[in-house]
């Protein structure tokens, strides 16, 4: 390999390097953002349990997400 490769060789590594710190801190920027949004929707996300109050066990749960302040929403299976 001559030396003329090498260092094109070289430069291609180092701009890929560069590339992908850029690439890093846009995921670390998004992963923030998604962040932000994820504790925001949390707080609307309820757990769901049916309780047979003769034993006091739970036999069954579930998940829902209010969508209005009297109002969950859930899938039924």
């Amino acid at each position: 390999m001559s030396m003329k490769n090498i260092n094109q060789l070289y430069q291609q590594v180092q701009q890929d390097h560069i590339t992908r710190g850029q690439q890093l801190a846009q995921i670390k920027e998004a992963s923030a953002e998604l962040g932000s949004i994820i504790a925001q929707v949390l707080t609307s996300v309820v757990s769901i349990y049916a309780i047979d109050w003769e034993t006091e066990e739970i036999v069954s749960s579930g998940s829902g997400f209010f969508l209005d302040s009297d109002l969950v929403i859930t899938n039924y299976h």
